[in-house]
């Protein structure tokens, strides 16, 4: 994951992916010996972030959960706010969210795959699609950090109310 945040950040996508994170305060890794409900989030064994206050930051789902208007699949990691709100989920694999296939998994796991973000209230605000597709009658174009690295950045952006913000085109329109 370090790698995806460092290549969003350097090609400022950051903000899009992920939110504004430059406030929120630091978290620190444990290791949980076994998956347990954290906040109504099932966490899997093994890594998850906790804010200094105690509240989760980050973990791998240990089953498939309904968050906002997304069913993110178990084994996909999710980042949440200091409030508890979704910012952002790396999923397993793709995901249907609001109409558009959003892109998921990695070669090395869903934490070095795509993000796909969430405004607070539990709206998909922005993701990468799996493939060509038509949002809200507009051609959209496939995306994904490799594209994104040659200068297209080809994420499809909501506005909080579902409407089609943003996209790269997939054909001339």
């Amino acid at each position: 994951m370090w790698i995806a945040a460092v290549m969003l950040a350097c090609l400022g996508l950051g903000q899009m992916a992920t939110g504004d994170t430059s406030s929120q305060p630091k978290s620190a890794k444990k290791n949980l010996d076994k998956a347990q409900v954290i906040q109504g989030h099932g966490c899997a064994k093994g890594d998850a972030w906790f804010y200094e206050d105690g509240k989760l930051s980050r973990c791998t789902l240990s089953q498939d959960t309904r968050i906002g208007n997304a069913n993110v699949p178990a084994g996909s990691l999710i980042d949440l706010l200091p409030d508890g709100t979704l910012s952002y989920a790396m999923m397993l694999h793709p995901v249907t969210i609001n109409g558009a296939l959003c892109d998921g998994g990695g070669l090395l796991g869903p934490s070095e795959g795509p993000m796909t973000s969430f405004y607070p209230c539990g709206k998909l605000k922005a993701c990468f699609l799996k493939a060509d597709q038509t949002v809200g009658d507009v051609p959209c174009a496939k995306g994904g950090i490799i594209k994104a690295t040659l200068g297209h950045e080809y994420a499809v952006e909501f506005y909080e109310l579902g409407k089609l913000k943003s996209c790269g085109l997939a054909m001339d329109f």
